[in-house]
């Protein structure tokens, strides 16, 4: 339904969002082997984390699902260095709302570089979807 609108790149002043690709498998894998004690207690999918193969497989499972969910990898503009992923999902339709979720490698936490990319995905929800309400979880 909204494949064809949402943007497969959003650029903001520090990140840019890149519609998820297999080929940063392995710029996933290394974020995710850096950060693994550090995204363990919020990413219940790291008990289940192989390597790159689970980013691999992960790439291939939400490739086709872009119109339900729109996921994408997290760059430094800068260096183009992989710094995480973010996603809207759980779209619901009765109350167009949308859930965004997200997660930054442990080098990158600290620097606002979540807040940007929270932004960015919420301007284009509103914008693009049409939604009227955004959730965003946070843990404490």
């Amino acid at each position: 339904m909204f494949a064809s609108v949402v943007p497969e790149r959003i650029v903001g002043e520090r990140v840019e969002l890149v519609r998820h690709r297999l080929d940063l498998a392995r710029a996933a894998a290394e974020a995710i082997d850096e950060s693994i004690e550090h995204l363990r207690p919020w990413q219940p999918w790291i008990a289940k984390y192989e390597g790159v193969q689970s980013c691999i497989q992960y790439a291939e499972w939400v490739a086709p699902q872009w119109g339900r969910r729109f996921d994408y990898q997290i760059l430094r503009r800068t260096d183009r260095c992989f710094l995480g992923q973010a996603n809207l999902e759980s779209f619901n339709r009765e109350v167009p709302s949308i859930m965004i979720g997200y997660w930054l490698r442990r080098s990158a936490t600290g620097h606002g570089y979540a807040t940007e990319t929270a932004k960015l995905l919420r301007d284009m929800a509103f914008e693009t979807l049409k939604v009227v309400r955004l959730e965003l979880l946070c843990d404490v």
